[in-house]
């Protein structure tokens, strides 16, 4: 089938014995997807793990990804559990789990209005998507160069011989799916759980560009061919040289006709992509409002490290359902908070790493730097006056001597806010938003730390100047190293 052929298959982990298989499933993200308790994106971070490995429910749930990425289900499509559980012959349980696992992947949009509607698909969307998934593949492009083993290095050339096997048969959607599949041996050669985690939240909606690119326009033997030359070489240069050209095709075959298509297609229903938040004086869902309120406990200390989240408990609790609970739960335990129960055991409150949340801080500073050089591309005046509005009061909390560095923090956490807003790119300001809960667990635990971060001055300085630049060259002339040049952290 072209469903079959189109979605990336898992990739294997070279460092672990598996079993061959002929489903398509989800990428390779390495611990991410075995049972432990998971950064963001994988699936072990989805809620109820036993709930997410049944086979209907996994069955239904790569079905309609499937038609939603190649088109077969526009924008605006409702999603309704009896028919899609009769098609499939299914129950409703495992249509509407995996309804909430695409929702997860931002690929449907959940309403108490309109229920359940696929995510709106955009020209903008996608160049969002792309100008964020460049930067993420440079900066995995230059660690796997590094920090390749030489199994990585034979899993990689594998998916080479297959890229020209395909390419002798003519078959265009194959060497699409290849190429998704050495996108993930790539980032998983990393070993860095933070990178691997923005990966994973974002691979659904990277399938989508790659389904609406003109395959005469993409020579991918050829970009295989130059990640190979540079891995082996362990030259990290040009690995992001490699994956600047790569992503470069994609731009151009992404035919202006074929994103026009979206436009035509998407019905204007449900949110833009990469924005989950609910539409202007809309009531929260129970998810949302069930996530926020324990977010702010365990954020607040209130629910310390190993505490059990039991969904009955919690269910009665918030007078919501027990589904609603579940989402909720899965909700958190993306972003880190909560490890997902399985079975008969509860959720819990995770005692996060220092090395985990070393490596958000890093992410963090990078996706900062992005947001400096989007902002400054696109100020406008308002924009510009709330930038130097909470730069300022960081600055005042900072002469005045007195503030506690849990102030100090917040009050870099409104100037990021600001930053992110201003970067006009949605995707962006989800990751910034997906990893801020981790980002805040590391101020509880180092107060002040951030705000030492902030550069509020400087970060002004480049948006108003639109100088997206300065930053970089400020820390190459104080003799620090640019973003994309200093390593992220292994987990």
């Amino acid at each position: 089938m072209v469903l079959d052929r189109l979605v990336p298959r898992p990739s294997v982990d070279p460092r672990r014995p598996t079993a061959t298989t002929t489903t398509t499933a989800e990428p390779r993200t390495t611990e991410l997807r075995r049972g432990s308790p998971g950064f963001l994106g994988g699936a072990s971070g989805r809620g109820d793990v036993s709930a997410y490995t049944d086979a209907a429910a996994s069955r239904v749930f790569r079905k309609l990804r499937g038609d939603i990425v190649i088109g077969t289900l526009p924008g605006g499509s409702r999603l309704i559990e009896l028919p899609i559980a009769r098609e499939a012959g299914v129950s409703r349980h495992a249509v509407r789990t995996a309804i909430r696992r695409l929702v997860s992947e931002r690929l449907v949009d959940e309403s108490s209005a309109q229920g359940w509607r696929v995510t709106s698909f955009t020209r903008s969307d996608a160049a969002d998507l792309a100008e964020v998934q460049s930067l993420l593949d440079r900066v995995a492009a230059r660690q796997a160069a590094h920090r390749r083993t030489s199994r990585d290095l034979a899993g990689f050339r594998r998916q080479i011989a297959a890229a020209e096997r395909a390419l002798q048969r003519g078959d265009d959607l194959d060497l699409i799916r290849i190429g998704g599949r050495f996108r993930a041996e790539v980032y998983a050669s990393t070993g860095n759980g933070p990178l691997l985690a923005l990966h994973d939240l974002l691979f659904s909606r990277s399938l989508r560009l790659l389904a609406f690119a003109d395959d005469a326009e993409l020579d991918p033997a050829r970009a295989l061919a130059d990640f190979d030359a540079a891995f082996t070489a362990r030259d990290a240069d040009a690995a992001e040289l490699a994956a600047r050209r790569f992503n470069a095709e994609l731009r151009t075959a992404r035919r202006v006709w074929a994103l026009r298509r979206l436009d035509e297609s998407n019905g204007g229903f449900g949110r833009e992509l990469g924005d989950p938040t609910a539409a202007p004086g809309a009531e929260p869902h129970a998810v949302e409002r069930i996530a926020a309120a324990l977010r702010a406990e365990i954020l607040s200390g209130a629910r310390a490290p190993g505490q059990p989240l039991p969904t009955r408990v919690l269910a009665e609790r918030y007078g919501a359902g027990r589904a609603d609970v579940r989402g909720a739960i899965g909700e958190l335990a993306k972003e880190g908070l909560l490890a997902p129960g399985s079975g008969q055991l509860s959720a819990r409150v995770r005692d996060i790493p220092e090395a985990e949340l070393s490596g958000f801080l890093d992410l963090g500073r990078l996706l900062d730097r992005l947001a400096v050089r989007f902002a400054a591309e696109r100020p406008t005046p308002e924009a510009l006056t709330g930038l130097e509005e909470r730069a300022q009061d960081a600055e005042r909390l900072a002469r005045r001597g007195d503030a506690s560095p849990a102030e100090l923090d917040e009050a870099a956490f409104a100037v990021r806010a600001q930053l992110h807003d201003m970067s006009g790119n949605r995707v962006l300001r989800e990751l910034a938003r997906a990893i801020e809960p981790r980002l805040r667990v590391f101020s509880a635990r180092s107060p002040g730390t951030l705000a030492s971060l902030g550069e509020h001055r400087l970060v002004l300085e480049a948006v108003a100047s639109r100088d997206s630049g300065l930053l970089d060259r400020r820390a190459r002339a104080d003799g620090a190293s640019a973003p994309l040049d200093r390593p992220l952290p292994v987990r």
